[in-house]
């Protein structure tokens, strides 16, 4: 026991701001933190490649400017993914990156172009999603099975327990 006069000693107290399902969720994603167009796109072929059935493959921290050059980052997605649902967010969760097989799934193909968060090449989407439009990808690959929420907690326990955090909300 120790006397503090006029404070609080807690130990393990920690002010951790999370989300513990979507923290594990990102935990157990393809990471494209600070990767150039190259290196996504061999990251999305790994991943698509490994994906042992249709579920959809979701990568995090996209840098926005990643597919600037490309008119079309669904056509780019296509050739690396195949047929794998593909979803490329953004870090800050505003924007995204999906592939053909994606967009179907979302039904953004019949959305678009009268969808202002789908872009559009005259009436193509071309891959590029925003605000709504991202969220709703998300919860689309989310209620298709992206991840196991229950099994993405349980990996990433550990490594809380680990840092010292005892606590998330």
């Amino acid at each position: 026991v120790l006397d503090v006069p006029g404070g609080l000693l807690c130990a393990g107290f920690h002010e951790a701001h999370g989300h513990l399902l979507r923290t594990a969720r990102v935990a157990d994603e393809l990471s494209l933190a600070g990767l150039a167009l190259d290196a996504v796109l061999a990251g999305v072929r790994a991943a698509s490649a490994s994906n042992a059935s249709d579920r959809w493959v979701v990568g995090n921290g996209l840098a926005a400017h990643v597919f600037d050059s490309a008119q079309s980052p669904r056509a780019l997605l296509d050739v690396a993914a195949d047929d794998v649902p593909m979803l490329l967010r953004t870090h800050d969760l505003h924007h995204a990156v999906l592939n053909t097989a994606a967009l179907e799934r979302t039904g953004f193909v019949a959305r678009a172009p009268s969808d202002s968060d789908i872009e559009c090449h005259g009436d193509a989407p071309t891959g590029r999603v925003a605000e709504t439009a991202a969220w709703d990808a998300d919860a689309t690959a989310s209620a298709d099975g992206a991840g196991d929420a229950v099994a993405s907690v349980g990996r990433l326990l550990p490594a809380l327990h680990a840092a010292g955090i005892v606590a998330f909300h």
